[in-house]
């Protein structure tokens, strides 16, 4: 069955009703390596998977739950699109829990042109694609299970999100021992 963006889009507001479709594995028709990426990113561990793939995600969950402010945190190359909330001037709210810019600049090793920017929830919803792209991967099959982890997520730390430890969580690193190429390797096949 073919479903048109339009309609794909339109649905994206309604997901806390909906289940997940059977897991893809189970499927007759792989067909689609956007289906892959979303097994794969689905495989990860919710840290992982929030912080290289589903940050839009829990981004939206997070806002959706305590109203946060979303930003867009960018380099002039391209190479780190990332969507976090910001829960306070200076500072930067995502799975890893608070951190000043600085702070998250410095951990990714971002070294040139970084940029954070305001983002509204529709214009974040804009830049969901269903298909190879450009953009933040939105199709149900992943957003369903990803949202749910999200909020079990938060409801684990909660109090790193909700604003009474003010720090990033404990025991969690933003740097892993995973190489950018072996990340990319995830999802070129």
């Amino acid at each position: 069955m073919e479903v048109t963006v339009a309609k794909q889009k339109s649905s994206i507001s309604h997901y806390n009703g909906l289940r997940p479709l059977a897991p893809i594995s189970d499927r007759k028709c792989l067909g689609n390596i956007m289906e892959a990426r979303a097994e794969e990113l689905l495989r990860m561990p919710d840290d992982d998977l929030f912080a290289h793939g589903g940050c839009h995600i829990f981004a939206r969950v997070l806002h959706r739950q305590y109203g946060h402010p979303l930003i867009s945190v960018r380099d002039d190359r391209g190479r780190h699109n990332h969507v976090a909330c910001l829960p306070e001037e200076d500072f930067i709210l995502d799975v890893y829990g608070w951190w000043s810019r600085r702070a998250y600049v410095e951990k990714e090793g971002i070294d040139i042109g970084i940029g954070f920017s305001l983002l509204r929830l529709d214009e974040l919803e804009k830049q969901f694609v269903f298909t190879r792209g450009q953009g933040f991967y939105a199709h149900q099959d992943f957003v369903v299970p990803a949202s749910e982890r999200a909020k079990k997520w938060i409801v684990m730390y909660s109090a790193y999100f909700d604003g009474t430890k003010k720090c990033p969580i404990p025991g969690l690193s933003r740097v892993k021992t995973t190489s950018r190429s072996e990340l990319a390797s995830h999802f070129q096949k």
